[in-house]
């Protein structure tokens, strides 16, 4: 078994931590140095947060792993090819998270989506007016996805070799 049950965990509280007093976080902190002891989480969540770290994104890492309890779990997602939005500064390989995780146990990255769902994003990218352009995104997800799962299942394409083209990667680590 890669990782315990996910059923085993129970939340009794969460926390959550922005940089920008403007979505309201729980503590308002930089990720590269969390003003948490240490071993006081299960779980961190980290969703499409490194590549908007101009400098020193590998300390979230650090702290992540830091503020983890004995086998905790980080979950995260990173953006691999998705379009333009305000201060995104990086992408990140397989082999990059692979390093960025060197830290951790029982590691599994996961490629999303694949050329179909990638496609349809850059196209829905082009279209006019905003509000249009979200909801057709939303729809072709929910046609590319599935598409994608058929392609690489055609060619047996898993783990390391589906990264060429996806749309970025979850990751699962314990400390």
């Amino acid at each position: 078994m890669l990782f315990r049950s996910f059923d085993s965990l129970t939340v009794n509280k969460y926390v959550t931590l922005d940089i920008d007093s403007c979505r309201k976080p729980d503590v308002l902190a930089d990720g590269r140095k969390f003003p948490f002891k240490d071993s006081s989480f299960d779980v961190v969540l980290l969703m499409s947060v490194l590549e908007h770290c101009y400098q020193n994104f590998e300390n979230i890492v650090t702290e992540t792993n830091r503020i983890l309890n004995d086998n905790g779990i980080v979950i995260a997602f990173l953006p691999f090819f998705l379009g333009y939005h305000e201060n995104d500064y990086w992408r990140f390989t397989y082999e990059s998270i692979e390093k960025l995780l060197k830290d951790f146990k029982n590691v599994k990255i996961i490629p999303v989506g694949g050329p179909f769902s990638v496609s349809f994003q850059i196209l829905s990218a082009m279209i006019k007016p905003n509000i249009l352009r979200k909801s057709l995104g939303y729809i072709f997800s929910y046609i590319s996805v599935p598409m994608d799962k058929v392609i690489w299942g055609l060619f047996k394409i898993k783990g390391k070799n589906a990264n060429f083209i996806t749309r970025g990667y979850f990751f699962i680590g314990e400390t």
